[in-house]
């Protein structure tokens, strides 16, 4: 079985649930996203060789099924244990296969999936769930930091709303056609709003650019930055699928 040491986290959580401040939360929340691992159980069995050939990868030759906790709404969510003794809280006797995850790990399957609903950490004892929504918004903000960009994933059928800003942000767009006259490589920007099925709602900047877009899209974020008022960026090429589509209804705010 797998040894991991949550106590950092678990002393974050006693603190928030003697004093549930906003800087206790944002505590507990920090040390999730960062630092903590967690348990989850699963089923691991060994693809049959004549389909593992055909992988992209033969050598992950495994395929692996994690548990799911359901609610009494009949909603699904990853478990997520800070130790073997809140696992054994789910199934005492428990001896199958536990796989250590991280926060980031976590959030990727649940950007992946329509079948959950978020994780849930210790849900026998303190039952914190972190939904599928605050998974996604915690990853951003988590990438932004220390990447100074962050991707938003688009689950398979997901319906979004675009839309115009209700309140024009203009100093946001000003600080990016001043950070754009300097691009040589763009040569137009559209922005709107997209609004997903959560009602996560973000700036969708679609550019028609040429060039490397791992150097240009972070540049333009790192613009429009203090500008954001709390908001999230999504950065689309315009030549292709969403942003194509906001290139073709939207008047552009810069032209080179």
């Amino acid at each position: 079985m797998a040894e991991i040491n949550n106590k950092v986290l678990l002393d974050l959580i006693a603190e928030m649930e003697k004093n549930a401040t906003v800087d206790a939360q944002e505590a507990v929340l920090n040390e999730i996203v960062t630092n903590a691992k967690f348990l989850i159980p699963a089923v691991v069995t060994e693809i049959p060789p004549e389909e593992a050939k055909n992988l992209k990868n033969p050598e992950h030759n495994t395929r692996i099924k994690f548990s799911m906790i359901t609610n009494d709404k009949n909603e699904n969510y990853f478990p997520a244990f800070t130790s073997m003794e809140e696992l054994y809280k789910w199934q005492e006797d428990y001896n199958g296969n536990t796989l250590t995850l991280g926060f980031d790990q976590y959030a990727q399957m649940l950007a992946k999936s329509n079948d959950f609903a978020g994780m849930v950490i210790d849900p026998f004892t303190h039952s914190l769930i972190i939904d599928n929504r605050m998974a996604e918004e915690l990853a951003i903000q988590k990438s932004l930091y220390t990447k100074g960009s962050a991707k938003r994933i688009l689950k398979d059928g997901e319906k979004i709303r675009i839309s115009h800003p209700e309140v024009t942000p203009t100093e946001m767009i000003e600080a990016m056609k001043a950070h754009l006259v300097n691009e040589p490589c763009v040569e137009k920007a559209y922005l709107r709003m997209m609004t997903k099925e959560n009602n996560a709602e973000s700036y969708l900047l679609a550019v028609d650019f040429k060039g490397d877009m791992e150097k240009v899209f972070p540049e333009i974020a790192a613009a429009a930055r203090p500008y954001l008022s709390g908001k999230f960026m999504d950065i689309v090429p315009a030549d292709t699928g969403l942003g194509k589509s906001v290139a073709d209804s939207t008047e552009p705010f810069y032209t080179k």
